[in-house]
């Protein structure tokens, strides 16, 4: 399981605690790899979401998470698989909006936001 502590945090503060308020452009979906939104949230370690390692393409994978209300502060809670270390991601961007068009751009968390236009939505393979 996810640590005592982390779990403990997300289960109080956590802002996303629903599988279905997230949204991958390339999920994986080979059956065997059993991935799934749910199990983003679920505190178990033996499950996972893994983006597509099976398909072709070239763009940058993203998780899009959705907000239930406006918020300043957000904390990310991230976990590798241990059986499997190929490919594993080597960088996250997170970004944020509070519009339609446009978001902030936060690349650590003593960073300093970007604005930027348009929809944006990044992450990694």
């Amino acid at each position: 399981m996810i640590s005592d502590i982390a779990w403990s945090l997300q289960t109080l503060y956590g802002k996303v605690k629903d599988g279905n308020k997230y949204f991958s452009n390339h999920p994986e979906t080979a059956p065997a790899e059993n991935s799934s939104y749910a199990n983003l949230v679920d505190g178990n370690d033996n499950t996972y979401f893994h983006s597509s390692w099976s398909a072709s393409g070239t763009d940058k994978h993203y998780l899009r998470a959705e907000l239930p209300e406006a918020t300043k502060d957000f904390y990310i809670i991230t976990k590798r698989r241990t059986n499997v270390n190929s490919n594993r991601p080597t960088s996250m961007l997170v970004e944020g909006s509070d519009a339609a068009e446009g978001c902030r751009i936060c690349s650590d968390r003593t960073a300093s936001c970007q604005e930027r236009t348009g929809n944006q939505y990044a992450g990694s393979r």
